[in-house]
């Protein structure tokens, strides 16, 4: 436990002996082996046909390719996962971004070149979940 002698900004701790986060709390940063079952979570999802994630189908939408109107690929999908930290890391500025672009797309969006749709008026071609046919 930490004295008011030994913080010289006030009350704020100074930083663990180990290196580790000040004060016990995550520090932004890449999302390491802790995010990976998100990042293939949302790589698989929004990859499929039905180019949603459970929460998505819940919310009724979708993501789609900007070009065609179909799913997305694993590469792009996984690059739009990757790049949502980045929007959130900027004090949440990439996810911010849609309330004024003109195609209201977020930074990830943008970088993967997709577009998020609702399912009412852009109904996914195949069943939830299915992963696509690499025909």
């Amino acid at each position: 436990m930490s004295t008011p002698e030994d913080c010289p900004q006030g009350n704020v701790p100074p930083p663990p002996a180990d290196g580790g986060p000040a004060g016990g709390y995550p520090q932004p940063g890449p999302p390491g082996a802790a995010g990976e079952p998100y990042g293939a979570y949302f790589t698989y999802f929004h990859s499929t046909p039905a180019g949603q994630t459970v929460g998505n189908r819940v919310m009724g939408i979708r993501i789609v390719d900007s070009g065609t109107g179909y799913h997305l690929d694993y590469v792009r999908a996984l690059l739009r996962w990757l790049m949502s930290y980045v929007s959130g890391i900027a004090l949440l500025i990439g996810y911010l971004w849609m309330l004024w672009d003109p195609y209201n797309q977020t930074w990830h969006d943008k970088v993967a070149n997709s577009y998020v749709v609702k399912a009412s008026h852009h109904p996914p071609p195949a069943d939830f979940g299915k992963p696509a046919s690499s025909t």
